[in-house]
């Protein structure tokens, strides 16, 4: 067998190097023998398995070693190399199980993150589907369709209101035509000019009294200067003793054509509206609100908050992943309609109130219909003309300070202040007429006295018309309850007024029951001197028991026990 057929294979780069561990150390073998030595102990070791045995005695006696030591270097070699390919197959098996291992993991992660996205999709696609059914049902059906929507796709029911309000309220928004965005009317426009033409067009199509139609007109104007100048916004509601006035197709016809940014909408929720209110500054326009505010007191809230410029609702919103707070902005203009005056004292307080009548006969009023070319033509010149009278007395209207009639204080002249400016601006005889219109709204008693003013009357009766200084709860609640049409029959939810109850209203004016003397028991009730000291009657009612022409009897103060007994 040649030496060629024996050369050593080519192989790993660290097994083909001599190993410095395992080399024999020969004791008169200089270093280049040595070398030679290792090189070809190599060269044998690396050829085919078993081969090195045909030719290691040979290179021995070349070299002048024993056969035997060569034979050592040689396995030396060979066990050298091979332990290296085990461990350099070990680590390879390792590294290509730690691949395999992070192949899985992200292919794993893949799969979980395409199923992820397709469920969010699926969700996402569902969610949009159902928002879109849910906004064209009525407003009371919202709360139970997106509870139920909540179950089916299994996510937190507020969260999912709260999207729900934010999808509604865009899609509200996004059907108001900003209609005060038209080209204004290109000549100036005076005040007493706009004025009458907006009363002769109020007249066509409500039936109302002169000085309420004048006070519809200048509330129109008032709308279009609303978001610039007013501080305390004034709600004009529209009443009627019946049905069939023209609340709804006159009263807010005539206001969608002629405010800016008008939005009409029916059974309102208090989210929907700020979150409106706040992106848009339409003019609401809310019909048949006769029992809307008692079945949404977070509405009333609303209505209450939104009076006064400046005060803001906030509210939590996940935007960009995190919960912040976000604060909206309820002012704008707003204007109701119901039968009779069931709202709240407190929105009452804040809003002028006009009422509206059925056509005598011989009356006529001209319908408001989209289908009337000339009539709407007559309407956009009206808007055009307002939006320029705006723009021309905007700065002159901030710093308007009207005379304000003695009757007037606090919030009535909040509502009235800017009304007062406007038909100032016209002349001084509009000015008179918008006065004496407030004031006939003010005295023609539209409000109905709340349960506070109406027991402080029972008190009157007792105190001052009967001279009484003590009366027993019980004996008022009878004299409140003999007559049985009295309205304390309708106080309670199918129950008359009770003790407990009285007891409750005066709590408001820190009067409280004390003991009085019935011959031989003592009993709870109330005394005179208590409304006196604290001018109950002259606070609530507007009297003044001194004025009457019998002065009441000085009311007694009640004996102590210390008394009693001396």
């Amino acid at each position: 067998m040649s030496s060629e057929k024996t050369a050593p294979q080519a192989g790993d780069a660290a097994a083909s190097e001599p190993s410095t561990e395992n080399v024999v150390q020969f004791p008169h073998a200089d270093e280049e023998r040595n070398r030679r030595i290792m090189a070809e102990a190599t060269r044998l070791a690396n050829g085919a398995p078993g081969e090195w045995k045909i030719w290691y005695k040979d290179k021995a006696k070349d070299f002048g070693i024993e056969a035997e030591q060569f034979a050592e270097l040689i396995e030396a070699q060979i066990a050298a190399r091979a332990q290296a390919t085990a461990e350099k197959a070990a680590a390879d098996k390792l590294g290509e199980q730690r691949a395999e291992r992070e192949r899985k993991v992200a292919a794993q992660a893949f799969r979980a993150k395409v199923r992820d996205e397709d469920a969010a999709a699926k969700k996402t696609k569902t969610k949009t589907k159902a928002f879109a059914d849910i906004a064209k049902m009525p407003v009371e059906q919202h709360d139970r369709e997106l509870e139920e929507l909540a179950k089916l796709i299994t996510e937190d029911v507020e969260t999912l209101k709260a999207e729900f309000t934010d999808y509604y309220s865009a899609e509200i928004a996004s059907s108001i035509t900003p209609s005060d965005t038209e080209e204004s009317w290109p000549d100036p426009v005076t005040t007493v000019q706009l004025l009458e033409e907006l009363i002769a067009c109020t007249n066509k199509h409500i039936i109302a009294k002169p000085h309420e139609i004048l006070v519809v007109a200048l509330w129109i104007m008032l709308c279009w200067v609303h978001e610039e100048v007013v501080l305390c916004s004034p709600y004009l509601v529209a009443t009627s003793a019946v049905p069939g006035c023209g609340k709804t197709t006159a009263f807010l016809g005539l206001l969608e054509q002629l405010t800016p940014r008008p939005f009409s909408c029916g059974s309102a929720t208090a989210a929907s509206v700020f979150r409106l209110v706040d992106s848009v500054k339409p003019t609401l326009l809310c019909d048949n609100v006769d029992t809307t505010f008692k079945r949404k007191p977070d509405l009333t809230e609303l209505f209450l908050l939104a009076h006064t410029r400046g005060m803001k609702i906030p509210r939590v919103a996940k935007i960009r992943g995190e919960l912040v707070t976000v604060w909206f902005d309820p002012f704008s203009p707003k204007s109701a309609t119901l039968v009779g005056v069931d709202l709240p004292e407190a929105l009452i307080s804040r809003s002028i109130i006009i009422k509206l009548w059925k056509m005598k006969q011989g009356e006529t009023v001209e319908k408001i219909s989209r289908f009337n070319p000339e009539l709407m033509d007559a309407f956009k010149t009206l808007r055009r003309k307002l939006q320029r009278w705006a723009n021309d007395h905007v700065e002159a209207l901030k710093t308007a300070r009207p005379t304000m009639p003695a009757a007037f204080i606090n919030r009535p002249a909040d509502l009235w202040i800017l009304i007062w400016a406007i038909a100032d601006m016209a002349n001084d005889e509009w000015g008179q007429l918008a006065r004496n219109a407030a004031e006939r709204l003010s005295e023609e008693g539209i409000v109905e006295p709340s349960w506070l003013e109406r027991l402080t009357e029972e008190f009157w009766t007792v105190f001052v018309e009967k001279r009484r200084d003590r009366i027993p709860s019980e004996d008022l609640v009878k004299q409140m309850t003999v007559d049985n049409l009295s309205i304390w029959h309708d106080y309670g939810r199918g129950h008359s007024v009770t003790q407990r109850e009285v007891a409750a209203l005066l709590r408001k004016l820190q009067i409280y029951p004390r003991g009085i003397a019935v011959g031989k028991r003592r009993v709870k009730g109330y005394y005179a001197d208590d409304f006196f000291q604290k001018q109950i009657f002259e606070r609530i009612l507007g009297r003044d028991p001194l004025l009457r022409s019998e002065p009441p009897v000085k009311p007694k103060r009640p004996e102590t026990r210390k008394q009693k007994v001396r």
